[in-house]
Formats: structure tokens, sequence, C-alpha cells
């Protein structure tokens, strides 16, 4: 048993010498904590008082609710910074007698076994770290409880909190403890330490450069994965990343209960290996650079390959004109000719033992370009590989020249792929095939050498689900010009399953809560708010018909309207609207009503006809179209013309501007002929002048409005054509 009396005679001596490391570590907090803490109590109770008598207690508990729950007991980056940072001090500070064999012969002379002078050491720093700790979380909790927010759920979320910062000092306090014990001095215990503390995570985002630097088809949905997180601050980023996307409306500490078994698992077996280090670390060997020699090659390895990546990066993004793996690879060589003789340096502490261990240096050598061969050659096939059917359990397709609407999925594509399965169409796996065979050379080359047709390239993202669970992603290019490929992306359009999973709206939630929408016509634009029932009445409606949109109807024709839908945000729910439209993050503000908006919109085409009955019963009035009197001014560039500047060919543009006072008949003529890019989707971008941007100043309801416009190909009026030509002399 470890000793009482020896247990706190040496931590009376250690505090002794490291008292600063526990004061230090209090005043940080103090300001990270109280501060923060008193400093944003304040600033609600101020916000508070700007609501009525009634709404100020529970404005103010409903705010404070949610910091405390959601940023102030949660693991922001500051207190994680913190903490890893106490742990590393107090790591190397606590063990710095390892690298002197003065203090080594005189605490190996104490009559106390290694083992327990280790744990006493061990126990020391960790005592300096949650003491502190502890005492601003009970001070932080009587601040709370001054303000009438101690509840039960502020308790268990500030234990929680306590438990979780616990676990991740542990963990790297036990990673730097086995790096001061494999080396034998402080400046290589640092380095050390942040090569064990972040080593996975570098591994990984090297991997996930790599991928997107060699292979066509690669797409990332998590840039953190791919790697197992064998490091701890890999493995934290994970935590945290998987608590910050709870579905809860507070921070669940729950969701992380994988990720706290195994910061606490990594943290006992690193202990473990620390301790066995200290124990067959030889005294002598205090100063050297390296304890074990066993140790070298992976040191090494583990160091030039990240370098020498990193180096390939560095000349390839400085060479910007190049778009080969050229200066990639000069950069690799470079990076790991100067980090080899480095590392031999640093381990021998001798300029002379550059070459001392050249298998080692072969070694890497092979290694680095055998990493670059493979990815670059795609030895693998990574590219063109397509799941055997048997294995397959269904598609998901996101295509956004055809569906650009986001809806109730946000931003996120993989929204999008996983509200998707298309099975059963013979028409996707063979566009699919046909995908993964042209992608490669296509965006390698830039064009099929061995076609003959002309190419228009756009790119498709591709979730593949096997019957396993294992998902599987890849980004393809697809040829809008080849009619069989159009074919087939029209058999995917009009099969239910693909729409279901395009468009939110089919689908969508009913807690949603949509309460209007946003009409764009062209030129004009909308907001109706609707009452419960006629808001279900439209949606209904809208996806009955759209549901009956086909591939050919997008194509060809275009939109009448877009619209988005409005929704009230649960949170605000029961409040008042004057609090709701002053508290609410993002809002879409007009003079009939305060909402969120989804982003993007749903196109209404002409044959919509119900969907366009219905708007028009609800006070619209679809108008594509503005009036010359309506209109400034029209200016229009063109950037089509090309002029010899001595150093090559360079774009000239020409400016005209007409306006609707000294040109009313060349504006009502230049109206005819152009159509809003809003209106404009990808399809029918081939069907417009792309050279040549219309930009149109005008009023509606007494606003002045601006807005970006294109000619249909072949209908600029001859005046214009006459203009430019004169222009460009």
């Amino acid at each position: 048993m470890m000793s009482r009396n020896s247990f706190f005679k040496r931590m009376k001596y250690d505090l002794e010498q490291r008292i600063w490391l526990p004061v230090l570590f209090f005043i940080i907090s103090f300001l990270t904590m109280e501060i923060v803490l008193i400093s944003e109590f304040e600033a609600l109770w101020s916000r508070a008082t700007r609501q009525t008598e009634m709404l100020q207690a529970s404005f103010f508990a409903e705010r404070a609710h949610d910091f405390l729950l959601n940023n102030f007991w949660a693991p922001n980056v500051g207190s994680l910074v913190l903490t890893i940072a106490v742990a590393a001090v107090s790591g190397l500070s606590g063990f710095a007698f390892l690298h002197s064999a003065k203090k080594l012969d005189v605490y190996h002379s104490l009559p106390i076994k290694r083992e327990r002078l280790f744990l006493q050491q061990y126990i020391y720093g960790i005592l300096y770290y949650i003491v502190p700790l502890l005492l601003h979380v009970i001070i932080c909790l009587g601040i709370c409880a001054a303000n009438g927010m101690l509840s039960g759920a502020v308790l268990g979320q500030a234990l929680c909190y306590v438990l979780v910062q616990l676990l991740i000092y542990l963990v790297c306090y036990a990673v730097i403890l086995v790096a001061v014990c494999l080396t034998g001095n402080t400046i290589i215990s640092v380095l050390g330490s942040a090569i064990l503390l972040t080593y996975s995570l570098v591994v990984v985002l090297l991997k996930s450069e790599l991928m997107y630097k060699f292979l066509v088809t690669y797409y990332e949905v998590d840039s953190l994965t791919g790697v197992p997180a064998f490091t701890p601050i890999h493995l934290i980023t994970n935590m945290v990343y998987a608590l910050e996307s709870s579905t809860g409306k507070y921070l669940m500490y729950g969701d992380g209960l994988v990720y706290y078994v195994k910061l606490l698992v990594m943290a006992v077996f690193c202990t473990a290996i620390a301790l066995f280090l200290y124990k067959k670390r030889p005294t002598e060997a205090a100063g050297r650079t390296m304890i074990f020699a066993i140790t070298e090659p992976v040191a090494k390895l583990m160091v030039v390959f990240p370098v020498s990546i990193l180096s390939g990066y560095l000349f390839d993004s400085v060479m910007t004109r190049n778009n080969g793996v050229g200066w990639f690879v000069f950069g690799c060589i470079f990076g790991f000719i100067v980090s080899c003789p480095l590392m031999e340096i640093i381990y021998r502490k001798d300029v002379k033992a550059v070459l001392k261990h050249p298998l080692q240096l072969v070694f890497n050598g092979v290694f680095l370009l055998a990493v670059i061969g493979v990815l670059h050659f795609d030895v693998f096939g990574y590219d063109t590989y397509i799941p055997k059917e048997s294995k397959l359990e269904s598609y998901a397709v996101s295509y956004l020249d055809l569906v650009n609407v986001y809806g109730g999925y946000g931003n996120s594509r993989e929204s999008r792929l996983s509200n998707m399965a298309i099975t059963d169409n013979e028409s996707v796996r063979r566009l699919l095939e046909h995908a993964a065979e042209v992608t490669r050379p296509a965006r390698t080359r830039g064009f099929d050498a061995d076609s003959e047709k002309e190419y228009n390239f756009s790119s498709i993202v591709v979730k593949y689900r096997l019957n396993s669970g294992r998902e599987i992603y890849r980004s393809y290019n697809i040829n809008t010009a080849d009619e069989q490929v159009m074919q087939w992306v029209s058999d995917m359009y009009d099969d239910m399953e693909y729409k279901m999973g395009a468009y939110p709206i089919l689908t969508e939630n009913p807690d949603r809560n949509y309460v209007g929408i946003l009409l764009q016509y062209g030129y004009h634009s909308e907001d109706i708010p609707l009452p419960q029932e006629k808001m279900e009445r439209f949606i209904e409606t809208y996806q009955q018909e759209l549901l009956t949109l086909t591939f050919d109807e997008i194509r060809n024709e275009y939109p009448v309207a877009k619209l988005s839908f409005a929704y009230r945000d649960a949170r605000e729910e029961g409040l008042e609207e004057t609090y709701a439209v002053m508290e609410t993050v993002s809002y879409y503000e007009s003079s009939r009503f305060t909402y969120d908006w989804e982003e993007y919109g749903y196109e209404i085409y002409p044959s919509f006809t119900q969907t366009i009955a219905l708007l028009e019963e609800y006070g619209a009035n679809i108008v594509n179209e503005i009036t010359p009197e309506e209109v400034v001014s029209i200016r229009i560039c063109d950037y089509s013309r090309e002029v010899n500047d001595y150093d090559g060919l360079l774009t000239k543009e020409i400016v005209l501007e007409y306006t609707a006072e000294e040109h009313p008949e060349k504006v009502a003529l230049i109206l005819t002929n152009v159509m809003p890019n809003q209106m404009v989707n990808s399809f029918k971008m081939e069907a417009m002048e792309p050279n040549v941007d219309v930009n149109i100043t005008y009023y509606i309801d007494g606003q002045e409005r601006y807005e970006s416009c294109q000619f249909y190909i072949d209908s600029m009026p001859e005046f214009l054509i006459q203009d430019m030509e004169e222009a460009a002399q």
C-alpha cells in the first residue's frame, strides 16, 4: 500500500515546486467561467427589461437555461484547449526529473518503489487540475442559484461537464506521460507529445487531401472519418461533433457515451504503458533523444511521411498554374530529402550522422513513393468501383442541376442522400456504371479523346447502401450532351423513389410548422401568410402535381414561379409575436409578417394548373413581366470579344446602357427577349446566350430593384448587335 505520510510529504514538496500550476489554472478559469457567467446573466437581464413586465422573468429564464445547458456547461473550444494545455504542462513539469541524471539519482535513491513514485507523481498532476475545477464549478452553481437558475437539469449538466473534462484531462495527461517516458529531454518531449496527441487526426486529414488530389470520384461526408481515432485530439474532436449533432433541444451528454468509454480505456491503457516505460527506462538514458532504440524507425516514419506530403501540398499550392501532380511529387521529394537528414541529426546530435541508417532512409522513401503511385494510378480501381448488384440494397443520387431545392434539408447534401433509396431501377444502374467509366478520363484529360461528341459535364453525388449496412459515396461526371445519358436521367427522375428523396416537401415532418409561402415571379415577389387549413391544402395540391412532373417538362419548359416555405421556429411557440420576432436568430421581414424561410425554392411549372389556381384564390397574381415604364435602365455586358494584349488573348468587356427615358423602344424590345436568371434551371441554361449579361434596374411597388437576366439563344435584337460592333471598334 502507498504510505499516507509519504504521499502527503512528497505532495507538499511537489506543491512548493509547482504551486504556480494550479494557481495559474485557477486564475485563467476564473476569467473563462465566473466572469463569463456573470457577464452573460447581466446581458440577459438587460435585454429582459425591454420586454413587458409579464415576460421579463420568462425571457431571462428561457435564455439563461438555454445558455447554461447548450453553451456554458458544454465542452466548448475554450474549455477543451485549457484542459489539454493544463494536462500538457502538468505532465511535462511533473516528470521533468526524468530528463536530468542528477535528479533521477536523487529520486531513485528514495526508499520508494518506482511504481509508487510514478503513481504519486501521477496523482499530484490530477489533483492540480480537478481541485481548482471543482471550486469553480461550485462557485458558478452558487451564481446560478443567486439568479434563480439552479435546477436539476443544470446540476446534472454541470456534473456531466466535470466528468467529461476530467476524462479529457486524464487521457491527454496519460499520453503526454508516454511521450515523456520515451524521450530524454524536454524539447523532444514537447514534440513527441504533440505527435502522440494529434497523429491520427493529422493522418485522417492528410488521407482526405490525398484522396481529393488523386482520386477524382472521391466524395467526403466527414473529413474526420476513414481512420480510427487512436490519438486523444482526434477522439475528442469526434466526441464534440457527436454532441453538437445531438437532435435534442439541449446538448445531451448521453449521446457521447461511446466516446467516454473510449477515452477511459485510452487513458487507462496509456497510463499502463507510461508506467511500464517508466519502470524499464534506464537511469543513465537521461539526455538522450529517444530512450528505446526500437522506437527510432517508427518515429522517423511517423514524422517523415506527413512532412513530405505537406511539403508536396506547399509546392502544389504555390505553383497554381500546374494542374498535374508534377510539383506535388517534387515537393514530396524535397520534403523527404530535408526531413530525413534532419531526423538523423536530431537523433544523433551530429551532422556527420546523416547517412547512419541507409536502410531506414530507403524504406521511408519507397513507402512514400508507393503511396503516391498507388493513388495516382488508381491501382485498386477506386474511381471505377461499383458494388455488385447482389451486395447492393439501394442507390441515392443527388443531382443539383436537376433538383436544386434544399428546403428542410438545409445545406446538407447528405440529408438528401440519407432520405433516398432507389431500388430495382436498371436505368440508374446503367447511368452510374457509365459515369464511373467516364469520370476519371473526363476529369484528368478534360474530355474523352475517343468520342466525337461534344461534352457538357455535370456533377452528381451517389451513395451506395450495401446489404451489410455500409455506405459508399462517390462523385461522378455525366455528359448532359449525350441523349442516352439524358434518357437514363429521365428514367431516374420519373422514379417515385427518387422524387420522394429529392424533394423534402414530399416527406416533410409535420412538425415543420409551415405558416406561409414566398413566391418569386421572375421580376416580382410576394409573401403570403396562410392559416393551417389553407397551408395544408396548398401543400397537398403542390405535392400531387410535383409527383406528376416529368423530366421532359423540366428540360423543355420554364417555370412560371418559384416558391419557398415559411415556418415558425418551434422554440417560439406560445410566446407573443413581438417577442418571437425580436428574438428570432435569422428571419425574413416584410410588411405583412416575420418568419424564418427555407433555403432555395421549389419550381411551379405551367402544368401545375391546380397549384396556380389555388395561389390565385389565395390572392397571388403571378406576373412574370415588367413594362418599359417600370424600367430605370438596362445595362448589357458582352464578354465574348477577345483582343491581343501582347501577353495573349484577353477578354474585352463591352458595356452598353439603355434608359427607359431615352430608349423606350429599345428597352421594350430587350424585355421581350430576356429571362431572369432565377427562373432558368441548369438544363434551360443551354438555351440562353452565355456571354452576354443583362442587368435591369426597375421600380416595383415604389421600391427600386435589380435583376440579372440573359438573352435567349439567337434572340438579341439587331440594333443591339450593331451597337456592340460599334463599341468593339
